[in-house]
């Protein structure tokens, strides 16, 4: 049992002579091996020691220890103390004069050893014999009980817990939703059995109700198989409260089990997790945050307001499961919360929400809690920037983001999105290209390291933890946010641009894949086989896969030029291959690189393309490789380790290449798996000639922040280019949350604009929609704004002004506005460049009246009046039924010509047209035909040469 003991003979010599002492094994199997030490041949003494140590009859506080005597002394000193302590230093019991000898005042759950030695009277006392260990029971514990793992080490379960079977032990992951570490069932070593993980024994005297409380997470495999929790009160005869037959997996949840059976009230009280069936047909069982408690009650109530507006009615007031909605005195309550300490969030639409922390909830008490939100505002100045240089020249504008009459603080964040290389005299949105996202202001070193920042290659820009140290290991970015990928689950996890962690979620039919990369709409990686998955991460959806015969995909990459795959084709190893989308071999690539987790596709570098690789997969080394396309050799290799971000032992994985997470620069995105993610600069973002500073910030009421934006022409042609300036916000005055500054940067001479032309509405149009769309051809790139006005001079009254922005047509139905039916209205185009300004004509429409449908329906056979049909117009929305004589009445019907339709059970369905002119009224009828069915069972049955008989059933 691999316990080293000690044993003691006795040897008598019969002469004087050369003796040998030897040992011999006699054993019915062949043991692995046996080892022997600390030989030791002395003079028997007078006062022989102890041996065959025992100890029984352990509890929480005390042992039953024994041995057997070493002659006839009758008296015995025992020294005991933590196991491994030295003799001398712990606790001595004297002239013991049982044996056995029940040693008490111990402590639970504790290891001791203990050594015992012979007083054989006079003075003579024995050696000391020893030590054997032991290690006292658990207590029996009291409610409440919260067990998350922490400080149990890995492949061990927790003091006081027992498992029948080695698969239950902790692991250092968190995918059930705490956080490191958690306990876990794996599906190796195999058996068919029922398993146990069995809790500590509890206390339970006195209570009816109990509940069990937990995270946990399932990795399905295969069917069947049952898991669940039982309960017991004597540790033998277990009774199940809550079980499930998994089909597919459990995504990560809290679980509460009402507990109230029979062993509710015992003092030996215990519960169990168990799993029933082939262990192979899961993958594994994550469980954390395990908590026992007898449930108690309270109420949690109060008001919220705002400062100058009183009441708030709708407010959402929550914790967890735990929420109430504000009536209309601003009053909530939520009744029936278990005693504990909760973070109590209010948030209202247009209100910053507010977090309480720490409340308490007590039992048969109502908790007070009043909120007061606060309401931020926004005002950006100027609507629009524009500025002017010569070609590499430098310029700088200065735009305001103010809260001025806000009650809470304003929280912003810019982005610039670059519209365009360059203008020419066509049409502006004929030369929009693809967004470029930039990112929010970066945290350039979270971890604390102060690299060596030259604004160079290799530069670290920024580093910050994974969410998940249980297996990730890919990276990814689509320019919104980054994403990280499980090697050894279906999971995923979502980040901002800033490293926040978001949510974690799943690819049902996917997962285990380890290098990530992105096409620009979906996501691809591969499982370490042949497979390579095509993900959707916004519906979080197997799209399709690609099947690359005699592969083993670990690293890929997106290559644009090609829209083909790079792939390490050998694991970890080369050749690479680069795969088209229908699994095909495209292009093979020997490599003397080795080790490799992943790769990117550099086509931004000069003299590129290039492929970079993260290597070596091995413990302790972090190292980028640069990749020749044509030869296949290593050009250039950077040790990423002195940077002094990574954890010890960690090992390389996931790799890509972005320009969205530090504006104006391309950067590595790398994944240390189960450590850290990195950013590390690459190259300069050449569409980058315009920045901002800073690029997000808090304005508290009354306050403002300045951000400096900054232009550089260098290696700019002459000409005009355009930016927006997105900024995002939490102000009450909103745009869908973004207020967007057009940006204007225009390169050497620039004329004045020329005026735009009218394309439609045409000038003194009618029938004009009440929600135009408004288009114009742009004679010159510019900033345009659209203004709708009613009346004429002197009297003129102004309906709206759009912002500045970049483009050539306008969609009123964007804004919400709906214009007043058969009005006369002017518009006109205002544009400007840095240049100068200049106005469209002024253009005139009126837009679409309104009339009434009027109509009797009837029975065509009859004439009788119909009651309860329906009548609809296409187009439109309008829905009618007739009344009880038949007619019916269509208000507010837009000028136009319509299709009236005529539907009622029973009846067949009649179409009509009408037209509508504003202020009449237009009068259509219907005659209803009723739906005759035909008749059935048709029969002929011949009687005779001249007879034929004749039958058939009637249909009603």
């Amino acid at each position: 049992d691999k316990i080293y003991r000690q044993f003691k003979y006795n040897f008598v010599p019969d002469v004087s002579d050369d003796y040998y002492f030897a040992i011999r094994i006699t054993s019915t199997s062949t043991p692995w091996y046996l080892s022997f030490d600390d030989f030791t041949l002395q003079y028997t003494p007078s006062c022989n020691s102890p041996s065959d140590l025992t100890v029984g009859s352990i509890t929480p506080n005390s042992a039953l220890l024994g041995w057997t005597p070493g002659g006839s002394e009758t008296l015995w000193n025992i020294e005991y103390g933590p196991k491994g302590f030295d003799l001398g230093q712990g606790t001595l019991v004297n002239s013991i004069a049982d044996n056995p000898y029940l040693l008490s005042g111990l402590s639970p759950i504790t290891m001791y050893d203990f050594y015992v030695q012979a007083d054989c009277g006079g003075g003579d006392l024995s050696a000391w014999f020893g030590p054997a260990s032991f290690t006292t029971e658990c207590e029996t514990m009291e409610l409440p009980y919260f067990q998350d793992f922490t400080g149990v080490a890995v492949n061990t379960i927790p003091v006081c817990w027992t498992r029948t079977h080695n698969n239950w032990s902790v692991q250092s992951s968190s995918i059930a939703g705490g956080t490191s570490p958690e306990i876990e069932l794996v599906w190796s070593p195999s058996f068919t059995d029922l398993s146990l993980l069995q809790s500590p024994v509890f206390n339970t005297v006195g209570k009816t109700l109990l509940l069990l409380e937990f995270k946990h997470y399932l990795s399905h495999y295969a069917t069947p198989y049952t898991l669940g929790i039982k309960t017991s009160s004597d540790g033998i005869t277990w009774n199940t409260v809550w079980e499930a037959s998994p089909s597919a997996n459990i995504a990560a949840e809290t679980k509460e089990i009402i507990i109230n059976n029979s062993d509710v009230g015992s003092p030996t009280f215990q519960f169990a997790f168990f799993f029933d069936g082939y262990i192979f047909n899961i993958n594994y069982w994550n469980i954390d945050d395990v908590k026992l408690f007898a449930p108690e009650y309270g109420t949690l109530s109060g008001y919220v307001t705002e400062a100058t507006r009183g009441v708030i009615v709708g407010a959402h007031v929550f914790s967890g499961s735990y929420e109430a909605l504000t009536d209309a005195t601003g009053y909530y309550e939520i009744a029936d919360m278990l005693v504990d300490v909760y973070d109590v969030t209010c948030e209202a639409d247009g209100y910053v929400s507010v977090t309480e922390v720490g409340v308490e909830i007590s039992a048969n008490q109502v908790t007070e809690l009043d909120f007061q939100l606060g309401i931020p505002s926004i005002f950006v100045d100027p609507e629009s920037i524009s500025a002017n240089t010569e070609p590499g020249g430098l310029a700088t504008e200065t735009l305001t983001i103010s809260n001025p009459e806000g009650t809470a603080p304003l929280t912003w964040s810019a982005r610039v999105k670059i519209l365009s290389d360059r203008q020419s005299s066509l049409p502006i949105l004929t030369q929009q290209q693809p967004k470029v996202i930039g990112a929010d202001e970066v945290n350039p070193n979270p971890s604390g390291v102060k690299p060596d920042c030259t604004d160079e290659m290799f530069d670290l820009l920024a580093s910050f933890p994974v969410n998940d140290v249980g297996g990730t290991y890919s990276i990814v970015c689509d320019g919104n946010f980054l994403y990280t990928g499980r090697w050894n689950a279906n999971g995923y996890d979502k980040y901002s641009l800033e490293g926040d962690f978001i949510e974690h979620f799943e690819i049902p039919g996917a997962g285990k894949t380890r290098d990530l990369t992105y096409d620009g709409q979906y996501f691809y990686g591969s499982p370490n086989s042949a497979t390579i998955y095509q993900m959707d991460f916004e519906n979080k959806t197997l799209v399709s896969a690609i099947t690359t015969t005699g592969n083993i995909i670990r690293a890929i990459s997106y290559d644009s030029d090609n829209d083909a795959f790079w792939v390490t084709s050998s694991n970890f190893n080369g050749p690479f291959k680069l795969i088209s989308r229908t699994g095909e071999t495209l292009q093979t690539l020997a490599t003397t690189v080795t080790g490799i987790s992943g790769i990117a596709y550099d086509n931004v570098s000069e003299d590129g393309p290039f492929l970079w690789a993260y290597t070596p997969a091995s413990a302790g080394q972090h190292k980028l490789v640069k990749v020749d396309l044509t030869t296949g050799a290593a050009i250039l290799t950077f040790d990423l380790m002195p940077y002094g971000i990574f954890g010890a032992g960690t090992v390389s994985g996931g790799l890509e290449i972005t320009n969205a997470v530090v504006y104006g620069k391309w950067t590595f995105i790398g994944c240390s798996q189960n450590d850290v993610l990195f950013v590390v600069e690459l190259t300069d973002d050449a569409s980058a000639w315009v920045s901002i500073s800073p690029r997000q910030g808090v304005v508290d009421p009354g306050s403002s922040d300045q951000i400096d934006v900054s232009f550089n022409a260098t290696d700019l042609e002459e000409g005009i280019y355009f930016a927006y300036i997105n900024i995002t916000h939490n102000g009450q005055e909103v745009d869908n949350g973004v207020i967007t500054v057009p940006v204007e940067l225009s390169v050497g001479a620039l004329a004045p604009p020329q005026p735009a032309t009218l394309v439609s509405p045409t000038n003194n149009a009618t029938l004009v929609p009440l929600q135009p769309e408004f288009t114009w051809i742009a004679n010159s790139p510019a900033f345009n704004r659209l203004i709708i006005t009613t009346g004429a001079p002197p009297f003129i009254t102004t309906i709206y002004t759009s912002p500045w922005f970049i483009g050539d047509s306008f969609d009123l139905a964007s804004t919400g506005l709906t214009l007043e039916k058969k009005k006369n209205y002017n518009w006109q185009v205002n544009t400007k460049n840095s240049a100068g300004s200049v106005n469209s004509p002024i253009w005139k429409f009126q837009t679409l009246g309104a009339g009434i449908f009027k109509g009797l329906i009837t029975d065509s056979y009859s004439g009788l009046p119909l009651e309860g049909v329906e009548v609809t117009t296409d187009p439109g929305d309008y829905v009618v039924l007739t009344d009880n004589t038949g007619n019916y009445t269509i208000e507010d019907v837009l000028e136009g010509d319509y299709t009236l339709t005529a539907n009622k059970d029973g009846y067949n369905t009649a179409t009509e047209n009408g037209s509508i002119t504003h202020n009449a009224t237009a009068y259509v009828n219907f005659e209803l035909n009723m739906f005759l069915a035909p008749p059935f069972g048709l029969h002929a049955e011949i009687e005779n040469i001249n007879d034929v008989h004749l039958t058939w059933v009637e249909p009603g």
